[in-house]
């Protein structure tokens, strides 16, 4: 995990300025809590009263896995040796990304885009074999 310095980050950024945006009522500090000692336990927060599968309430350990989940799928796709293995990867990080998509309740107006939406460049980036 990179850790970056406070004075690196953007002034939207800091804590302060987050907080402004952050619920302020008894439950949403009750689950703060919740998060915060799961982090410290290096564990996921455990929620179920449904609002985990709303892209505005993942945990750092969600985004975590989102991303580390994003660079593994990239990584199988640029070692494919050839077609079958490419097909094979492909079809792995599409299975991964379907599931990863229902346990989180992501959309597309959320956090995903198909290629159609994506402009040439943009799928220049995804599809690098």
């Amino acid at each position: 995990m990179e850790r970056f310095n406070a004075f690196e980050l953007g002034d939207d950024m800091r804590l302060k300025r987050l907080r402004d945006d952050w619920a302020d009522d008894a439950r949403s500090r009750s689950l703060a809590v919740q998060e915060w000692r799961a982090a410290m336990e290096n564990r996921p927060p455990f929620l179920d009263d449904g609002r985990e599968r709303h892209p505005e309430n993942l945990s750092t350990h969600d985004m975590e896995r989102l991303v580390s989940e994003t660079f593994a799928i990239a990584a199988n796709l640029n070692s494919a040796a050839d077609d079958d293995e490419y097909r094979a990867a492909m079809r792995e990080g599409l299975h991964t990304f379907d599931m990863l998509r229902e346990r989180y309740g992501l959309t597309q107006d959320g956090l995903w885009r198909t290629a159609t939406d994506m402009n040439e460049s943009q799928r220049t980036l995804i599809h690098c074999p």
